[in-house]
């Protein structure tokens, strides 16, 4: 979220977090201590306060997929903690992010 512009002391300023609000993870193949792992994010599916994250975790040295699944989140007020709408200009920064990124990454 650092690289779209969008960090978490962004989001802070601006009055607002996110809060991880379910996961659905499914372990594909082991790694071990040690296990040099690439995870990867892409926003799947917007809502009005929420969004959906595919997610997915491969190891460096053969790419073999280690989990895969989903990350949902909701934008809250960070002064209230209740739910608010995710700010249209935060919607557009990720969705040109994940276009400019090459494909794979």
């Amino acid at each position: 979220m650092r690289e779209t512009g969008y960090g978490y002391d962004r989001l802070r300023e601006a009055g607002w977090a996110l809060r991880v609000v379910n996961v659905d993870l499914d372990y594909r193949a082991g790694a071990t201590f040690g296990d040099e792992l690439v995870h990867g994010m892409y926003a799947e599916r917007f809502g009005g306060s929420s969004m959906t994250f595919a997610y997915r975790g491969r190891r460096a040295d053969d790419g073999a997929g280690v989990v895969s699944g989903s990350v949902t989140h909701v934008a809250i007020d960070a002064e209230t903690g209740e739910s608010t709408r995710v700010p249209e200009e935060f919607r557009e920064a990720i969705v040109a992010f994940q276009d400019e990124r090459p494909e794979g990454a």
